[in-house]
Protein backbone atom coordinates (compact mmCIF):
# COMPACT_ATOMS: atom_id res chain seq x y z
CA UNK A 1 0.00 0.00 0.00
CA UNK A 2 2.69 2.45 1.03
CA UNK A 3 4.91 1.58 -1.94
CA UNK A 4 2.08 2.21 -4.41
CA UNK A 5 1.28 5.53 -2.73
CA UNK A 6 4.93 6.62 -2.57
CA UNK A 7 6.27 5.34 -5.89
CA UNK A 8 3.18 5.60 -8.12
CA UNK A 9 1.31 8.52 -6.58
CA UNK A 10 -1.99 6.66 -6.41
CA UNK A 11 -4.50 8.08 -3.91
CA UNK A 12 -5.30 6.02 -0.78
CA UNK A 13 -8.93 5.69 -1.81
CA UNK A 14 -7.88 4.44 -5.24
CA UNK A 15 -5.43 1.92 -3.76
CA UNK A 16 -8.29 0.47 -1.75
CA UNK A 17 -10.24 -0.14 -4.96
CA UNK A 18 -7.38 -1.68 -6.97
CA UNK A 19 -7.52 -5.32 -7.97
CA UNK A 20 -4.49 -7.49 -8.66
CA UNK A 21 -5.38 -7.62 -12.35
CA UNK A 22 -5.08 -3.79 -12.42
CA UNK A 23 -1.37 -4.12 -11.63
CA UNK A 24 0.49 -5.16 -14.76
CA UNK A 25 4.19 -5.80 -15.25
CA UNK A 26 5.01 -2.22 -16.29
CA UNK A 27 1.92 -0.22 -15.30
CA UNK A 28 -1.00 0.18 -12.95
CA UNK A 29 -4.37 0.71 -14.57
CA UNK A 30 -6.53 2.90 -12.37
CA UNK A 31 -10.00 2.06 -13.68
CA UNK A 32 -12.54 4.87 -14.05
CA UNK A 33 -14.72 3.29 -11.33
CA UNK A 34 -11.73 3.29 -8.97
CA UNK A 35 -10.42 6.77 -9.81
CA UNK A 36 -11.42 9.84 -7.84
CA UNK A 37 -11.84 11.76 -11.09
CA UNK A 38 -13.82 8.88 -12.66
CA UNK A 39 -11.35 8.91 -15.50
CA UNK A 40 -9.20 5.87 -16.35
CA UNK A 41 -5.45 6.44 -16.23
CA UNK A 42 -2.25 4.47 -16.64
CA UNK A 43 0.53 4.86 -14.07
CA UNK A 44 4.01 3.61 -14.93
CA UNK A 45 5.63 1.21 -12.47
CA UNK A 46 9.11 2.41 -11.59
CA UNK A 47 11.94 0.00 -10.78
CA UNK A 48 11.76 0.83 -7.08
CA UNK A 49 8.00 0.11 -6.97
CA UNK A 50 8.49 -3.10 -8.93
CA UNK A 51 10.79 -4.34 -6.15
CA UNK A 52 7.92 -4.04 -3.65
CA UNK A 53 5.14 -5.61 -5.71
CA UNK A 54 4.72 -9.32 -5.27
CA UNK A 55 1.53 -11.15 -6.31
CA UNK A 56 -1.06 -11.39 -5.14
CA UNK A 57 -1.74 -7.78 -4.15
CA UNK A 58 -5.05 -7.67 -2.34
CA UNK A 59 -6.16 -4.41 -0.75
CA UNK A 60 -7.37 -4.95 2.82
CA UNK A 61 -11.05 -4.48 3.51
CA UNK A 62 -10.45 -1.52 5.78
CA UNK A 63 -7.43 0.15 4.25
CA UNK A 64 -7.68 3.29 6.37
CA UNK A 65 -7.91 1.36 9.65
CA UNK A 66 -4.92 -0.81 8.71
CA UNK A 67 -2.89 2.24 7.69
CA UNK A 68 -3.60 4.06 10.98
CA UNK A 69 -2.77 0.94 13.00
CA UNK A 70 0.51 0.42 11.11
CA UNK A 71 1.51 4.03 11.73
CA UNK A 72 0.61 3.79 15.41
CA UNK A 73 2.51 0.51 15.88
CA UNK A 74 5.56 1.99 14.13
CA UNK A 75 5.41 5.01 16.44
CA UNK A 76 4.79 7.39 13.54
CA UNK A 77 2.86 10.59 13.80
CA UNK A 78 -0.30 10.08 11.72
CA UNK A 79 0.38 11.15 8.15
CA UNK A 80 -1.78 13.61 6.29
CA UNK A 81 -4.04 12.02 3.74
CA UNK A 82 -2.28 11.46 0.39
CA UNK A 83 1.01 12.99 1.58
CA UNK A 84 3.01 10.30 -0.27
CA UNK A 85 1.06 11.06 -3.44
CA UNK A 86 1.91 14.77 -3.15
CA UNK A 87 5.59 13.95 -2.67
CA UNK A 88 5.52 11.58 -5.65
CA UNK A 89 4.03 14.26 -7.91
CA UNK A 90 6.57 16.86 -6.79
CA UNK A 91 9.53 14.53 -7.30
CA UNK A 92 8.26 13.21 -10.63
CA UNK A 93 7.95 16.73 -11.99
CA UNK A 94 11.35 17.72 -10.58
CA UNK A 95 12.99 14.75 -12.29
CA UNK A 96 11.10 14.74 -15.60
CA UNK A 97 10.30 18.45 -16.04
CA UNK A 98 7.41 17.10 -18.12
CA UNK A 99 4.15 18.66 -17.00
CA UNK A 100 2.02 16.53 -19.36
CA UNK A 101 3.53 13.25 -18.13
CA UNK A 102 3.16 14.32 -14.50
CA UNK A 103 -0.46 15.36 -15.00
CA UNK A 104 -1.29 12.15 -16.85
CA UNK A 105 0.22 9.92 -14.17
CA UNK A 106 -1.36 11.92 -11.34
CA UNK A 107 -4.79 11.92 -12.91
CA UNK A 108 -5.34 15.60 -12.28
Amino acid sequence: MYAIAAFAGVRWGEIGRLRWEDIKEKEIVVRAVAAKTRSRRIVEISENLQAFLRPPYKPPRSLERRRRRSEREAGLTPWRNNCLRHSFISYLFAISRDENKTTAMAGE
